[in-house]
Order: C-alpha cells, then sequence, then structure tokens
C-alpha cells in the first residue's frame, strides 16, 4: 500500500481501498500457491497449517523491510544491529570482536535505535500528508 499511495483517489474511502488491496494480494498469493502445488508430487506433499504460511510470508516481508531500514545506518551501526537483534550475538561477544568497550555498542545501539524510530515515524507521517 505505501509503494502504491499515489494510486489512492481521495474520492475513495481509504477503508475501501486497503481492503480491495488485501483482497487482490489475497487472490494473488492463492494462485501462486495453486501454481507451486500443481507443479509438486501431492505424495510426497507436507501439508502446513496456513496460518503458518502467513506467517512465513509476513516474517518474510518484515525481514526485508527491517533490512532496508538497516541500509540506512552507517556500516558498522548495521553490522551491530545485524548481530545483535538477527544474530543474537551478547554485547560483550559484539564488543570483544571489534575491540571496543560494552559501552561503545550499547551507545550505538542506542542512537541507532533513536535513528530508526525518527526514519520510520517520518515515513508514517509523509505517508499520510498523501493520503
Amino acid at each position: 500500500m505505501w509503494n502504491n499511495i499515489d494510486k489512492f483517489h481521495k474520492d475513495n474511502k481509504l477503508k475501501s481501498w486497503i481492503a480491495a488491496i488485501a483482497k487482490y494480494k489475497a487472490i494473488d498469493y492463492q494462485r501462486k500457491l495453486i501454481k507451486e502445488l500443481n507443479n509438486e508430487n501431492i505424495d510426497n506433499l507436507e501439508i502446513e497449517d496456513t496460518t503458518t504460511i502467513d506467517k512465513k510470508l509476513l516474517e518474510k516481508e518484515n525481514y526485508e523491510e527491517l533490512l532496508k531500514l538497516l541500509s540506512k545506518l552507517k556500516p558498522q551501526d548495521k553490522e551491530i544491529f545485524v548481530r545483535k537483534y538477527l544474530n543474537d550475538e551478547s554485547t560483550k561477544e559484539i564488543a570483544s570482536s571489534l575491540n571496543v568497550n560494552k559501552e561503545v555498542i550499547n551507545n550505538r545501539l542506542s542512537r541507532g535505535r533513536k535513528k530508526l524510530k525518527k526514519l520510520i515515524f517520518s515515513e508514517v507521517n509523509s505517508s499520510e500528508r498523501h493520503i
């Protein structure tokens, strides 16, 4: 929706526009899944719970959005964020491998979180102005 906000017309209701996008996105996912199932041998197929599939799709989309946001940080800050929050490394491990104090890592994480928060809210505010 954010990428296509320019296609929203003021004479439409936002709620209806969002519902239509969700409906057609769901239809696209369903068609894609059916196409993939038609290419698989059903005898070897394990059926997953649909909530698991939805969860995986959402996780992938969230991961891509997270990487896009992290790309706006300095390279070293991005590395620290990935190691801390995606790879679950401790602050002590990161500090040791970068030859700095834990406080330096904590300060970079704190500043990075503030920067990301500012970026997120600026994107939300700019999107709201287009509506």
